[in-house]
């Protein structure tokens, strides 16, 4: 089983908007850190709120009035990699659960909606009065900013995490940075978990709050940086590797994560390489090391696909695909140790390549099997291509 909590977000894809005209120029961040929006990048709600001077509506009806068409779907480092999971397990019931609050509003309907149709079992997620998470993505000419309002489920603490959800093999913890109460106290979650005989998966994200609260200093991960040793693996980027640690160089930064007891880590860097150390008995060696990621027009062509996709969800599938092979590993050998670090980031190398080529972070399946067919795919060419 696997049980899961963090960020669950509906992407709200505005097309053409065009952050070099009006009436969005005042709402462009002008320094770094000033809560305007950044263009390629993230900006919490609240902070353009207190940037602009203008009520969250307006901001919201702006774009979306202005956007040329409005699409959704669903975002978030906590829920993509399971429902990445789900599809390639053919929604087997009852093997993934979601741990987290939405709001009562029409956000929060669609939400429960694309999770009960990937097969995401509902015992852990509640709505209760309020606004959900959603991402507001500002689409123009191939670049992508983001304005995300985390809701109610930013309000999740450690207790309100039931007794059922320490009842897992495995458990994934998906940006809970944007959930501050729990994340702040990150380490106790982790501690009960590890008691109740499973692995701890943290996936991370840019935090914000650490930034604005305590800049220049390494990210909060749980109460100190000894909640590291409760972390069986963290995967996240080569950026978040230095937010976490505080240091400006990369091999620095893990030489620190490693110092406070991270043992086992996988660090993305765009398109370009991949970073990875793992120390038994996790995995069957201790071994650090890089690869590179596939020609993607070459994996485009074998695929067939014809359409334009983008880079959103595409760290998050990644994730997926990790976790995904770490979940096979353990049902096919029986136990949770020697495991093999090539055949997780095979697969997350073919997840996160498949979702270059459609829009957003799930991909929407027209018949059971289908993204496990083009997943298998890519597969095979990876191992001939990609040299570990």
């Amino acid at each position: 089983k696997i049980n899961g909590t963090g960020c669950c977000i509906l992407d709200y894809i505005c097309s053409s908007v065009n952050l070099n005209e009006n009436p969005f120029r005042s709402l462009v961040s002008g320094k770094t850190g000033d809560g305007g929006i950044v263009p390629g990048g993230l900006v919490l709600m609240e902070d353009l709120v207190q940037f602009s001077q203008k009520e969250e509506k307006e901001i919201r009806n702006l774009i979306m009035e202005k956007a040329s068409s409005v699409s959704t779907n669903l975002g978030g480092v906590g829920i993509v990699p399971l429902i990445h999971i789900s599809q390639m397990i053919n929604g087997a019931p009852g093997v993934i659960a979601f741990y987290q609050y939405c709001g009562t509003d029409k956000t929060g309907e669609e939400l429960l909606s694309f999770l009960k149709k990937n097969n995401i079992s509902l015992k852990g997620y509640q709505q209760i009065p309020g606004s959900s998470p959603e991402t507001l993505v500002l689409s123009s000419e191939g670049e992508r900013s983001f304005i995300c309002r985390m809701g109610m489920g930013g309000i999740i603490e450690p207790k309100h995490l039931p007794a059922s959800f320490y009842t897992a093999d495995i458990f994934v913890y998906g940006a809970t940075a944007l959930s501050p109460h729990l994340h702040k106290e990150l380490d106790l979650v982790l501690l009960k978990a590890r008691t109740s005989g499973g692995l701890n998966c943290v996936l991370t994200v840019h935090d914000f709050y650490s930034e604005k609260t305590k800049p220049g200093e390494p990210w909060i991960m749980g109460q100190s940086s000894e909640t590291y040793s409760l972390i069986d693996l963290l995967i996240g980027n080569k950026e978040e590797a230095l937010g976490l640690s505080g240091k400006k160089v990369f091999r620095e930064a893990v030489q620190t994560l490693r110092a406070w007891g991270l043992k086992n880590m996988i660090f993305t860097d765009g398109g370009s390489e991949i970073f990875y150390s793992c120390r038994k008995p996790l995995f069957s060696e201790d071994r650090e090391g890089s690869c590179s990621v596939p020609n993607l027009q070459k994996m485009k062509t074998i695929l067939s696909f014809t359409g334009v996709g983008d880079t959103t969800g595409c760290g998050d599938n990644f994730a997926g695909g990790v976790l995904y092979s770490l979940y096979k590993q353990i049902e096919n050998s029986g136990r949770k140790e020697a495991l093999d670090i090539e055949e997780m980031l095979k697969q997350g190398i073919a997840a996160g390549t498949l979702s270059c080529f459609y829009s957003g972070g799930v991909f929407h399946e027209s018949r059971s099997g289908e993204k496990k067919e083009f997943i298998e795919k890519l597969y095979s060419e990876i191992i001939s291509t990609v040299p570990f």
